[in-house]
């Protein structure tokens, strides 16, 4: 019960940051608490697979390396104002969360239909 009550504190603590830092203008802190939601919920899926299940996959580390390319793709185009694509129809990049989230997620999904579809027509 009590480790309940210590993760329900953390993320409502997360969460009260975030909105403090919104009502601010606090970038770096909006920015920091992103980084620690983000790198959080990559260690509670490696955490699930390695500590519960008790296998090594270096899947998760390939999968959010991807999702995180994709994402760094999107706002550096957004960051320098060029286009992402430019030909048959010209699309930029975003620095709007939401959607560098879906593409991040699509982006992974992708590749994982891809591997997991070899993986399963070789076995």
């Amino acid at each position: 019960m009590r480790e309940i009550t210590v993760n329900i504190a953390l993320a409502a603590g997360l969460l009260a940051t975030v909105v403090w830092a919104h009502l601010a203008g606090e970038t770096f802190t909006i920015t920091l608490a992103t980084r620690i939601a983000i790198l959080a919920l990559a260690a509670t899926g490696l955490n699930l697979a390695l500590g519960l299940g008790g296998m090594v996959s270096f899947g998760h580390a390939a999968f959010f390396g991807i999702g995180g390319y994709a994402a760094g793709i999107l706002a550096y185009h957004a960051g320098t104002y060029t286009d992402l694509i430019s030909w048959p129809v010209a699309i930029g990049g975003t620095n709007l969360m939401p959607v560098i989230w879906l593409v991040a997620v699509a982006a992974s999904g992708l590749v994982a239909l891809f591997i997991g579809t070899i993986s399963l027509l070789s076995s």
